[in-house]
């Protein structure tokens, strides 16, 4: 028997309860799996990956602009289209610009609506693919662990047994033994190969701009600040990397610890907490339990 894959799911943010609930059964009826978000920070907070995003543009808290850039942060190639009113073509050009698939305007006609949807999930998934190509590509053009022995070979095998494990890992050896190697080859076999691969080299963090670097910051944070996300939230989705873990300042690790345990960031500027999904892989080059 031929396993079918099942039906896309999509997940659609409106602070409106009745449309909401009207565009819910709409999806489904067409076939869809379809879950509905009432908030922008709700629907960021979801837990199950969606295969495309229905967001409004105009909502109190987190808007449609907010979640769409946190989606293309966590998921590149997520397709994500948003729903205007009248009149507000200008934001939806803004919207397309910042990578969403398409708009539709309001009052939209629901075939239409769907037409968009199958169109855009072609899109999504054909993106998809090439990621995964071009990851395959970056493997067999010098990213891949080159060895026969026996000890590369136990390396390999131990890679392989971890790698569909989402748990934290610490790699320790020499300068030069590879370390980053095997931490891209983990994120390379793991369940987050399309999401980001960010290394951070711990001991160049400069005390000063710490909070900017890892956490981000919301504009007007200060005279002339613009959104920037902090390092941890451009890793959401996929591996974290922290090189030289040893080396970054005492003062500093508290901050960055509450932030890893808590899988949570706010941004310089606001007090709303960003959710943080993402495997942390630390990288030593002496035993830190001797230290």
């Amino acid at each position: 028997m031929t396993e079918r894959n099942p039906p896309a799911l999509i997940h659609v943010v409106e602070d409106d309860a009745d449309h909401l609930a009207a565009l819910c059964d709409l999806l489904q009826a067409r076939g869809f799996r379809a879950r509905g978000y009432a908030s922008g920070e709700a629907a960021l907070a979801g837990e199950a990956a969606p295969d495309l995003v229905l967001t409004d543009l105009r909502m109190p808290g987190l808007d449609g602009f907010a979640v769409l850039e946190a989606l293309r942060t966590r998921q590149p190639d997520l397709p994500v289209i948003v729903l205007t009113g009248h009149g507000d073509v200008p934001h939806a050009v803004r919207a397309m610009r910042m990578g969403a698939e398409d708009f539709i305007e309001k009052p939209y006609d629901a075939a239409h609506l769907l037409a968009v949807i199958d169109r855009a999930l072609r899109a999504g998934r054909a993106r998809a693919e090439i990621s995964r190509l071009q990851a395959e590509v970056s493997r067999q053009d010098g990213g891949e662990i080159l060895g026969q022995s026996a000890g590369i070979a136990a390396l390999r095998a131990r890679i392989d047994a971890l790698a569909p494990l989402d748990l934290n890992l610490v790699i320790t050896g020499e300068t030069g033994t590879g370390k980053e190697l095997a931490a891209r080859a983990i994120h390379d076999a793991s369940p987050r190969a399309r999401g980001p691969f960010l290394a951070i080299n711990c001991a160049a963090l400069p005390e000063s701009l710490f909070e900017h670097e890892i956490f981000g910051h919301v504009a007007d944070a200060f005279p002339g600040a613009q959104d920037k996300p902090g390092k941890l939230e451009t890793a959401s989705g996929g591996t974290l990397v922290l090189d030289e873990i040893e080396a970054m300042p005492a003062a500093l690790q508290p901050k960055l610890l509450r932030a890893l345990e808590e899988r949570r960031i706010t941004r310089l500027g606001e007090n709303a907490a960003r959710p943080l999904d993402l495997r942390v892989i630390a990288l030593a080059k002496t035993d830190l339990r001797a230290l």
